[in-house]
């Protein structure tokens, strides 16, 4: 992971957040465009069915997310994971773990005015992965990290983005603005049991095997997205407070503090 303090913030917060709001990327997407939908747009006409349960429970479960003023969306791909709460005012909290060196939690604050910073707080098996691989480098790089790996240890390390980059991409009307209108076709399965949560499993959305799982008790929320990939996104916590703010001033690092990176020798 990069740490020069205005690429920090992407590789932690803001890339971070666009693939929790669109779902994994497909080849040619880029993270600052509209997302690709992964369901079926347009509107051909359906086969001919019994009911329209599952057009009713797809439409529901896009409602419920649209009108949410939080939720927590956490994205696993391979072997990392990220988790964050989000708000529609550009605030969120959460983890990342991308593997070795890339583990750490995610403070996001928004202002008004949209500016903010991102503040990121390794664990101490990344910082422990970091120092393995200072010494890996030799004496010269180790000697230059240790320090810097004491100056951050337990603290976090402030980027700051007048621009409000962060806010635009640690936002939930992101992930609202991706959601169709349309959900003619959608077909409803029967109740499983999916990481503990009861849920239904609604087809005929994406351009491949993706599927949608929204709750089969109470109002049928969007609880999972299986993309055909193999990702999967999970969105729990909804209305949930985010009580993103910032760090007191002794536990804050300024980016600048780092001189380029935490392994720049």
């Amino acid at each position: 992971m990069r740490l020069a303090r205005k690429a920090a913030g992407l590789c932690l917060a803001a890339g971070l957040l666009v693939s929790c709001a669109h779902g994994p990327a497909r080849d040619g997407d880029e993270g600052d465009k509209a997302p690709k939908a992964w369901w079926r747009g347009g509107r051909a006409a359906a086969p001919e069915r019994s009911d329209a349960r599952g057009e009713k429970l797809a439409a529901e479960s896009f409602r419920l997310f649209r009108s949410a003023e939080s939720v927590r969306m956490t994205r696993t791909s391979g072997a990392g994971e990220a988790s964050l709460l989000m708000d529609r005012a550009g605030n969120c909290t959460g983890t990342y773990d991308a593997g070795p060196m890339k583990r750490a939690e995610v403070i996001v604050v928004t202002a008004q005015g949209g500016e903010g910073a991102a503040y990121v707080r390794y664990t101490a098996e990344a910082l422990a992965e970091i120092l393995d691989e200072a010494a890996r480098r030799g004496p010269a790089t180790e000697a230059k990290v240790k320090p810097r790996v004491e100056l951050i240890r337990g603290k976090y390390l402030k980027m700051p983005d007048p621009e409000g980059k962060f806010a635009r991409q640690c936002n939930l009307q992101v992930g609202v603005q991706s959601l169709p209108f349309e959900t003619e076709g959608v077909e409803a399965g029967a109740p499983t049991v999916r990481h503990g949560v009861r849920v239904i499993p609604l087809t005929g959305m994406g351009e491949g095997d993706d599927t949608l799982y929204v709750a089969a008790e109470g109002a049928p929320y969007m609880r999972f997205v299986v993309v055909e990939s193999g990702g999967e996104m999970r969105f729990s916590d909804y209305g949930e407070p985010v009580r993103a703010e910032v760090p007191p001033a002794p536990l804050v690092v300024e980016a600048d503090d780092m001189a380029g990176g935490l392994l720049t020798a």
